[in-house]
C-alpha cells in the first residue's frame, strides 16, 4: 500500500508541476515494515527519476518507536534518502521511548509534536518549550500536530512554535478538493500530506 502511495504521490506532483502549480513538499507516513523492505530506497529514487522530480518534493514521516526498534539500520536508510534531497520527519514526537540520544545520531529535518501534548497544552507548556529548545539546538524544524483551536495557536505562538497542522485549518480532504481549495488563489503553495491509512 505504501509503495502504491509513493508512486501516486510522485505521479500527482509531476502533474501539478506540468500544469504550473506551486508545490511544496508532500508528506507520506512510512511504516517500519516498508522502510526495511529490500530495494525501498531504490524504489523511491526510481519514481523520482521516472517523473523527473527532485527529492525535495517528498517528506517521509517515521515514528519514534519505529526508529528505536531498528536504530542503526533505519538511520542508514534515512540518511541515504536525505542525501537524495528527501526530507525526514519524526512523527508523534514525545510518545515513544523518550530517549534523546538517538536524535543526535539521526540528523532528521523535522520533529512533529504529538497531538496529545497539544490537547492539554495548558499543562504541557514546559514540555513543548523543551522540545522547541532541543530542536533549535539540533537545527531541526518543529511542527505541532492536531491543532484545533485558536487558543492553541496563540499559546504555540507564545512558545515560539509557528508551524502547525490540524483541523483548525482543514480536515483531510480528497485530492480534487485539495487542488480546488488549497492550490488556487491565496492558499496556493501550502504543503500537503498523503496518508496511507
Amino acid at each position: 500500500m505504501e509503495r502504491f502511495v509513493i508512486a501516486e504521490v510522485c505521479s500527482t506532483i509531476a502533474a501539478w508541476k506540468e500544469s504550473g502549480k506551486e508545490i511544496n513538499r508532500v508528506s507520506i507516513n512510512i511504516s517500519l515494515v516498508t522502510i526495511l523492505q529490500e530495494g525501498f530506497v531504490e524504489y523511491i529514487l526510481h519514481h523520482l527519476d521516472t517523473f523527473n522530480l527532485s527529492g525535495s518534493f517528498l517528506e517521509l514521516e517515521v515514528t519514534e518507536r519505529m526508529v528505536m526498534k531498528n536504530e542503526e539500520e533505519v538511520n542508514t536508510i534515512l540518511q541515504e534518502l536525505r542525501r537524495n534531497g528527501i526530507h525526514i520527519s519524526i512523527d508523534d514526537f514525545g510518545t515513544g521511548y523518550s530517549s534523546l540520544s538517538y536524535l543526535y545520531k539521526l540528523n532528521v529535518d523535522t520533529l512533529k509534536i504529538d497531538q496529545s501534548f497539544i490537547r492539554s497544552i495548558e499543562n504541557n507548556r514546559e514540555v513543548i518549550s523543551a522540545i522547541l529548545s532541543l530542536a533549535d539546538s539540533l537545527k531541526m524544524k518543529v511542527i505541532a500536530e492536531g491543532v484545533e483551536t485558536k487558543r492553541e495557536i496563540e499559546l504555540l505562538q507564545e512558545l515560539g512554535c509557528t508551524d502547525v497542522q490540524g483541523y483548525y485549518y482543514s480536515p483531510p480532504v480528497p485530492k480534487e478538493l485539495f487542488e480546488e481549495k488549497w492550490m488556487a488563489g491565496k492558499h496556493a503553495g501550502l504543503s500537503s500530506k498523503a496518508n496511507t491509512a
